[in-house]
């Protein structure tokens, strides 16, 4: 069963959607030529808690990580080592 949904529009038409289970995540890389950004959804193995992991890339020129950006989990973003609050939904 789906526990990560995704979509994504452009300028093709209609909206595309994906999903994926716990066990499997989801990866997504969204960029240009130069710069880009990576998303990985997962199941934190350890807590159970969704975790969004953030990286900037090289793009489609260069698609390997360049920086981690961001660790969000329900509550807390990690962002550059600094931990930070979420408000509460």
């Amino acid at each position: 069963m789906a526990h990560f949904y995704a979509e994504i529009t452009g300028s093709r038409g209609s909206k595309a959607t994906k999903t994926a289970t716990k066990a499997d995540g989801m990866t997504a890389h969204v960029r240009g030529w130069d710069i880009g950004v990576s998303l990985w959804l997962h199941q934190d193995r350890e807590t159970g808690e969704d975790v969004i992991e953030v990286e900037i890339t090289g793009g489609s020129h260069n698609p390997k990580t360049l920086m981690e950006l961001a660790r969000i989990k329900e509550g807390t973003a990690t962002i550059g080592g600094l931990i930070t609050e979420l408000p509460k939904v």
